[in-house]
């Protein structure tokens, strides 16, 4: 549910239970795992997602767990702990996942950020920053991804490269606050689009959420 960042993560999920061993299936009463990953950035938004978990709880099978992740838990864990009181993670938290699928592991190795985005064929996106340099009363976000955390140039490039070798071409950069790139780093986003324009492939970079 939600932004274009939390689908990022949403597929790092996906990919934690590949690397599991899970096979997916568009039927929760087949499941024996359901994960859902909430979006609480508005209240309007918040009640969707509280909704969506009440109606996989109610649709699971008793040997069946649900897990919770997205910002919701961050945001508001009363709400969540009211319509589920089982597991929960947030965008801060992914590694907590990872342990859970494999206990005993260290953190998440599956780095790589690039995300395909269904509705423009060819174009990927990818989590450039989490969190938020600002603390504006009326937005929940800080309380979700704290201060704002920036990816080296370096590591982007890397899922840049990645990307095309999977056939993208278009690269939509997001993150919650993506303007305030690299700021606890003093350094910019015009450094970082410098950075990426320069590299021998040329990408297309667009900036998202």
């Amino acid at each position: 549910l939600g932004c274009a960042a939390n689908r990022v993560d949403t597929e790092r999920v996906r990919a934690m239970c590949r690397a599991a061993g899970w096979e997916s299936t568009p039927e929760p009463r087949e499941a024996d795992l359901l994960v859902v990953m909430t979006y609480g950035f508005t209240r309007y938004q918040e009640k969707v997602s509280v909704q969506r978990i009440s109606e996989l709880q109610a649709l699971k099978r008793d040997s069946a767990e649900l897990v919770v992740g997205g910002c919701l838990p961050s945001i508001n864990a009363n709400a969540v702990t009211q319509a589920h009181g089982g597991f929960t993670f947030g965008p801060r938290t992914l590694e907590q996942f990872w342990r859970r699928l494999f206990p005993g592991t260290g953190a998440d190795p599956l780095m790589s950020t690039v995300t395909a985005c269904n509705e423009e064929p060819g174009v990927a996106l990818i989590r450039v920053a989490t969190g938020c340099l600002d603390r504006c009363t009326y937005c929940a976000i800080p309380f979700a991804n704290g201060r704002i955390r920036s990816r080296s140039p370096e590591d982007i490039e890397r899922d840049i490269r990645a990307g095309f070798d999977s056939g993208y071409r278009v690269f939509h950069l997001v993150g919650e606050d993506i303007g305030a790139w690299g700021g606890e780093q003093g350094r910019d986003l015009v450094t970082l689009l410098d950075h990426l324009l320069g590299i021998d492939r040329r990408p297309v970079v667009k900036l998202g959420q």
